[in-house]
């Protein structure tokens, strides 16, 4: 039987304008990554 695991790791910048989402499981790491136009994270 093939063990599967997956992991999530989420990253904010400094001034709260991008987010990084890395996803790391068995096969490799994907990384998703989200800027705002306007404003930042509350």
């Amino acid at each position: 039987m093939k063990s599967v695991w997956s992991r999530y790791f989420i990253f904010i910048s400094r001034n709260r304008t991008t987010i990084k989402l890395l996803h790391a499981e068995n096969g490799g790491l994907v990384l998703y990554m989200k800027r705002l136009e306007e404003g930042n994270l509350e």
